[in-house]
């Protein structure tokens, strides 16, 4: 009787271990400061593979619904979240839950170059990656992806996720950087030709591009690229060559951001 009852006591005493360790992984876990030095720890970077090739200008700028020349103010915090449950204990009793980090910005829209983002404000942009919860290595979609840089501009190709409606970006296809762009006249000159309307102006510019300097070059490259006239064709073509048969679901669905100055219009 002595002996059952020591059974009992340390199978109990196992549930007990097993739940606490449980309530453990499941918990909330609280955003985290950035910190300067999580750049030093080592990455694990995932493997992405495209039905796209987002190096082109073209290609990368017909798929994302929001592309603009933004000034990152400040690495906010990171999130965490869609938690997985791993077994770390064969029989499956012992279990660790890791979530996907999320790394959230500051940033001011200056000017648009597709879609209507409002400008001058301070919102919020989300990265896919940052530091694991156990600070232990960084994670990123691939290797030439990392922590966007504070007070740097960037050329960013967005999209909003539905649950949210937040601005977001994934991968290093996602933010061409223009760097700090300290000197007055260069910083004025990208803004003003972010601004252009007429194709026949920034198509000048583009065949003559080769004469700016790189930072005004990439905004001129994607600004052409955004007011080409899409080529539906081309991307069907695509779409077949990748086997898509149902070509309305080659480009993602346009969810508008909640910083789109069209969203308190959203039905």
């Amino acid at each position: 009787m002595k002996k059952m009852k020591k059974i009992i006591i340390i199978i109990l005493i196992i549930i007990v271990v097993i739940a606490v360790i449980n309530i453990y992984n499941n918990r909330s876990i609280s955003p985290k400061k950035y910190n300067e030095k999580f750049e030093e720890l080592p990455r694990a970077e995932l493997y992405v593979s495209y039905m796209l090739d987002f190096s082109d200008p073209k290609i990368v700028t017909d798929y994302y619904p929001y592309v603009f020349v933004a000034k990152v103010n400040t690495i906010n915090h990171i999130e965490y979240r869609n938690p997985i449950k791993m077994e770390i204990e064969p029989t499956g009793l012992l279990t660790k839950t890791i979530y996907e980090p999320y790394t959230i910005y500051d940033i001011t829209v200056l000017n648009n170059l597709k879609g209507e983002i409002i400008t001058n404000n301070n919102i919020r942009l989300e990265q896919y990656g940052g530091v694991s919860q156990d600070n232990k290595f960084l994670t990123f979609a691939d290797k030439n992806m990392s922590f966007l840089k504070e007070n740097y501009y960037y050329i960013f190709f967005c999209y909003s996720p539905e649950d949210t409606d937040e601005l977001a970006i994934f991968s290093s296809y996602n933010a061409i950087e223009l760097g700090t762009l300290t000197d007055e006249t260069v910083r004025n000159r990208i803004f003003e030709i972010a601004r252009i309307q007429d194709f026949n102006t920034i198509d000048e510019l583009y065949n003559g591009k080769d004469n700016e300097i790189p930072e005004i070059n990439k905004v001129i490259t994607y600004k052409h690229a955004s007011m080409t006239p899409i080529d539906i064709e081309k991307y069907k073509n695509m779409a077949e060559s990748q086997g898509v048969i149902d070509f309305e679901n080659f480009f993602p669905k346009k969810n508008l951001s909640k910083y789109d100055v069209n969203y308190n219009k959203k039905e």
